[in-house]
C-alpha cells in the first residue's frame, strides 16, 4: 500500500502511473482519527473549536468566522 511504503511519493507516484504498489499493512493513524472524530462528535468538515468549547460546523463566511472570534476570544 501507499501509506505502507518506505517512499510515499514515489509509490504514488507508481501507482498514479498504474505501476505496481506492494500490498502490505502497516500502523497509521487513520482508525485513531477516525475514533477521535467520533467521540467528540465530528461528521464534517470544517469545524472550529473554539477554546470556551464554542463549536462552529460547517462552511463559515469570513466575516462571521471574524465576528465569532472577535466576541468569543480569551482576553
Amino acid at each position: 500500500s501507499i501509506w505502507c511504503s518506505k517512499d510515499q511519493k514515489d509509490a504514488l507516484n507508481r501507482a498514479f502511473d498504474n505501476d505496481f504498489v506492494k500490498n502490505q499493512s502497516c500502523q497509521n493513524p487513520i482508525s485513531d482519527n477516525y475514533s477521535i472524530a467520533r467521540d467528540l462528535k465530528v461528521n464534517g468538515t470544517p469545524m472550529i473549536f473554539m477554546e470556551n468549547g464554542l463549536v462552529i460546523p460547517g462552511y463559515v463566511t469570513t466575516d462571521k468566522i471574524m465576528s465569532i472570534l472577535t466576541d468569543n476570544i480569551s482576553r
